[in-house]
Formats: structure tokens, sequence, C-alpha cells
């Protein structure tokens, strides 16, 4: 009798894990690729591939994430801009499947025609209050404003202290700064997202 229950237990998983999707999994910081071994899904339904622009402190990377797709919005481009010392934009390439985000992707760009509505705009390293301030339009009309002051590790391995403020997409109000690939957040005390205004 406990044998047969264990084997009907045995059969009962065995579908589960039959159907489990797998992605395949890597990250190729200051590449526009990266290759890496296939993995099998937690909850996602769909793999992705992640492409990242990150101008930071004058110098420009490439960031791409192949994985499963847990936390992203798919199709979405989210971007911060403050026109100073950060210009960050991430794309969301989704695809269903077993492995299927074996592609690259580069990240679309900035939208030229802006749309949204006006942000201060103001950047600096290790002080609470940033300096140059002046106005940002923003890309969509459903851009927000941000504020942000957080120690972060930029792709070259400094550790930074950054103040930042200017615009950003909604989706990156929800996410936040952990959707960063090229910079890992290790602190962030101060994240606003604010209305932005029609003008000023």
């Amino acid at each position: 009798m406990r044998l047969f229950i264990t084997l009907l237990g045995t059969i009962c998983i065995l579908p589960l894990a039959a159907f489990a999707l797998e992605c395949i999994q890597c990250i190729g910081k200051n590449s526009d690729s990266c290759d890496g071994p296939s993995v099998v899904c937690k909850k996602a339904k769909e793999c992705m591939v992640l492409s990242e622009f990150l101008h930071f402190d004058q110098v420009t990377f490439h960031i791409v994430q192949k994985d499963c797709n847990e936390m992203y919005p798919c199709g979405k481009t989210l971007y911060v801009s403050n026109q100073y010392e950060l210009t960050l934009r991430v794309h969301i390439n989704c695809c269903e499947g077993d492995n299927c985000n074996t592609f690259n992707y580069n990240t679309p760009p900035a939208n030229v025609e802006l749309k949204g509505k006006y942000c201060p705009s103001c950047g600096g390293y290790g002080l609470r209050e940033c300096k140059n301030k002046q106005r940002i339009q923003c890309e969509e009309e459903k851009d927000q404003c941000y504020e942000y002051f957080g120690k972060v590790i930029d792709p070259a391995g400094n550790v930074l202290e950054l103040n930042t403020k200017g615009c950003i997409s909604l989706e990156g109000c929800v996410l936040g700064f952990k959707y960063m690939v090229g910079v890992t957040e290790l602190a962030s005390p101060l994240f606003n997202c604010i209305e932005p205004v029609e003008n000023f």
C-alpha cells in the first residue's frame, strides 16, 4: 500500500516537472549579447531578453540579461533621464516556449518627439541636494518626476553616492531602481515619484 501511494505521488509530480518552463540564463555587462545554461523557471510563464543602455558618469555601457521573466512588463521600455550624469533605458522583450530567449536585442532609441510634461532635473554625487537644477520634458504623457539618493556600484565596480532628479517612465516608478542590471543598488534612503507639471 505504501509503495502504491509513493508511485501515485511520483506520477502526479511528473507532469508538473515536465511542463515547467526552461529559459536561457546569463548576463553580459558591457556587451550586446550573452550565452548561458538553460534553467527551470519557478513561476515564470515567459522567457525574456532584457537590454539595457546606461550612460553613467560620462561612460556608456550596454548590458544584456536573459532569464525567466517573473517581474518585468513585457514589451515595455523603462527609462530614467536627467540630462546630466545618468541616462538609463531598459527594454524587456519576452517570448514563449522553452529556451526561446536565445536571440540578442538592442534597446530602442529615445523618443525624440517629446509628449510628456516637465520635471526638475539635476544630478550630483555625495550630496543630499543636487546641483545644476534645470527642467526636462518627459517622453510620454504618463511619465513621472523622480528624486533619488542612494549608494550604488556602477558597471566598472566603483561605489558612488548618487543624487539625481529627472523624468522616469511609469513602469520605472512601480519597479524602482531595482530593475537596473548594470548598476547594483546598495542602499536607497530616498526614492520618490512625483506628478509632473505642464510647465514651470
